[in-house]
């Protein structure tokens, strides 16, 4: 190993296709920082001779660097994990890019085994380079999903489960145990916000097996998924409605989100000249849909509402289920994507049917007491991101 100047930082190198040090930003002096070494794959040598390739044995002595720059287009919430895996700080390395190639994805297969759970995200990650969509096999089903999905499809095939799954355990639990709706009872599960149908296609076909599914999804993409593992998963009781939920019928405007498909949000008339990839899609209030439907409000048992801060929206047109005494209601709550007032709509509305919420997040951290439903105008302050709510008459 050369010697180095020990007073500037010391930076080691994921190579990649691209000299990584050629993106470091230009605010970053040369006086102060110094490429020491390059982790060794079949590029590194060609572009970089002049700096010294290192093993993946040496990487792990920290002696000789002070900060690793890692290459990066999509994934580095995985890989921060697999670095966090080696014991590698947090504070020793940074990303430059929002992508993983190829020949990145080799390198770190290398340290794997291919049965084990980093072994097979990799393999994922190997497989969805180049592709529009990809196939998962879980214990709550099999699904189609987005190749771009970082999200959602990551999460499935890290966890070989459905997304979200011990929420939805624990949704119909919480409505046996406060409701008294046995899962054998038929009816209608709701699920607004579908998205690609993991949700209500796991409780359907592993939960609530009687229930019959009403699956509302706007955007175009999402719905032809999740049509599709409808089918793959022999679900055949079912009504899809490709449409937003709102109070009223009309048109908005939606901004399709392709790294996480099932963030994919109703934005406001300000931001309309802002998004990409916006598309017009049309909406529906349930009690519309109720209606037109010659449905029985009491027949629908279970509500699942994840509209990604389009909540009171969804509350103000679903007055007839909301009245209902046993139709059990488990909503996202997100002040991070809500606009200004909503929340405190969502929790003025929810204060004229329910007397008390579990917060899920809560519950999960072993606090399984319900609250006062008065507490939900304050829970944004505990939970300024997003947590999920389940709703008690």
């Amino acid at each position: 190993m050369k010697k180095i100047n020990t007073a500037k930082t010391r930076i080691l190198i994921f190579e990649t296709l691209k000299p990584a040090y050629q993106d470091l930003p230009a605010s970053v002096n040369e006086d102060y920082f110094e490429v020491v070494a390059i982790i060794d794959n079949e590029s590194a040598v060609t572009h970089s001779a002049d700096i010294p390739v290192v093993s993946f044995e040496q990487v792990l002595d920290f002696s000789f660097w002070d900060l690793l720059v890692v290459n990066d287009r999509a994934f580095g919430h995985s890989i921060r994990k697999i670095l966090s895996m080696l014991h590698i700080p947090e504070e020793r390395y940074v990303f430059l890019q929002k992508s993983i190639d190829r020949d990145e994805i080799a390198f770190y297969r290398t340290f794997f085994d291919a049965d084990s759970k980093n072994g097979r995200v990799l393999d994922y990650f190997c497989r969805k380079i180049g592709e529009n969509y990809l196939a998962v096999t879980t214990k709550g089903g099999d699904y189609i999903t987005y190749a771009s999905d970082c999200v959602i499809s990551e999460n499935m095939f890290r966890k070989k489960e459905a997304y979200s799954q011990d929420e939805i355990d624990m949704f119909i639990q919480l409505a046996e145990q406060y409701y008294g709706t046995p899962q054998e009872e038929k009816g209608f599960f709701f699920d607004i916000g579908a998205n690609i149908g993991t949700t209500c296609i796991y409780a359907k076909k592993y939960l609530v097996p009687n229930m019959s599914i009403v699956a509302f999804e706007p955007v175009y993409k999402n719905y032809k998924l999740l049509l599709a593992n409808m089918i793959l998963n022999d679900i055949t009781d079912y009504i899809a409605v490709n449409k937003a939920v709102s109070e009223v019928s009309g048109s908005y405007g939606m901004k399709f989100n392709a790294l996480n498909p099932g963030e994919s949000s109703i934005v406001s008339e300000g931001e309309v000249a802002e998004a990409s990839d916006l598309q017009a899609v049309e909406s529906l209030s349930v009690d519309e849909f109720l209606r037109e439907n010659h449905m029985d409000p009491a027949d629908v048992k279970y509500v699942w509402i994840d509209t990604e801060g389009f909540e009171a929206n969804v509350l103000r047109g679903a007055r007839q289920l909301l009245e209902q005494e046993k139709t059990a209601f488990y909503m996202e709550y997100a002040p991070a994507v809500t606009e200004a007032g909503q929340l405190a709509a969502v929790a003025d509305i929810c204060s004229q049917y329910f007397r008390q919420f579990i917060c899920m997040d809560d519950f999960f951290a072993g606090d399984i007491q319900p609250r006062p439903i008065g507490e939900l105008y304050e829970l944004y302050k505990r939970y300024p991101v997003v947590t999920n709510v389940f709703l008690i008459k």
